[in-house]
C-alpha cells in the first residue's frame, strides 16, 4: 500500500465486506474518530433549502440516523485488525457508506471550529507554525484534512469498482 489508506473492495476472503484499510501508524487515529465525532453537532439543512413543514418532520428520524452513526461509528472502529504493517476496519456493504457519513460529520465539525472559513485552507497552503496560527486549530485542520483526504481515496475506489 503507497498511500495512507486504501480500500479492498470485496474483501478476497469475505464476500460482502469491506476493509477500509489504513498505514499502522494511523491506528491511534481510528481510534479517535469515535471521540471527534462526540464533538460534533447535527448541522441542519437551512428551512429555506426545504418547505418549513417538511423539515419538521424529518428533523426527528434525521436525529435518530445522527444519533446511529455515531455508535456504528464506535463499534466499527473497536475493532481494528493489522497484519504486515496495514491496519483495517472491516465493514459491511452499507459500513462503506455509513463511514464516509462519520467522517464527513467530523469534516464538517472541524471547518465549524475552524470558524467556517471560505476559501477553506489547506494545509500545504498555511504556514503551520505561524505564531498566530493557534495551537488546536492546528490539530482540527489536521485532522480535517487528513479525513478529506481518506473520504477521497474510498470514493475515488468506490467509483472505480461501480
Amino acid at each position: 500500500m503507497n498511500d495512507l489508506f486504501d480500500l479492498d473492495l470485496p474483501c478476497d476472503d469475505e464476500p460482502g465486506r469491506t476493509r477500509l484499510l489504513f498505514q499502522s501508524v494511523l491506528v491511534p487515529f481510528v481510534h479517535f474518530l469515535p471521540e471527534a465525532w462526540k464533538l460534533c453537532s447535527l448541522i441542519p439543512y437551512s428551512p429555506k433549502e426545504h418547505d418549513a413543514t417538511d423539515w419538521e418532520v424529518l428533523l426527528p428520524s434525521i436525529e435518530e440516523d445522527f444519533r446511529e452513526r455515531g455508535g456504528w461509528l464506535r463499534s466499527a472502529t473497536a475493532s481494528v485488525h493489522t497484519a504486515d504493517g496495514i491496519s483495517w476496519i472491516q465493514v459491511d456493504a452499507d459500513g462503506v457508506e455509513s463511514f464516509l457519513q462519520c467522517l464527513n460529520d467530523i469534516r464538517l465539525s472541524c471547518w465549524g471550529r475552524l470558524g467556517n472559513p471560505d476559501p477553506l485552507p489547506h494545509i500545504e497552503k498555511i504556514d503551520l507554525n505561524f505564531r498566530r496560527f493557534p495551537e488546536d486549530k492546528k490539530v482540527v485542520l489536521s485532522v480535517m484534512e487528513l479525513i478529506s483526504h481518506w473520504q477521497t481515496v474510498i470514493v475515488e475506489k468506490v467509483n472505480r469498482f461501480s
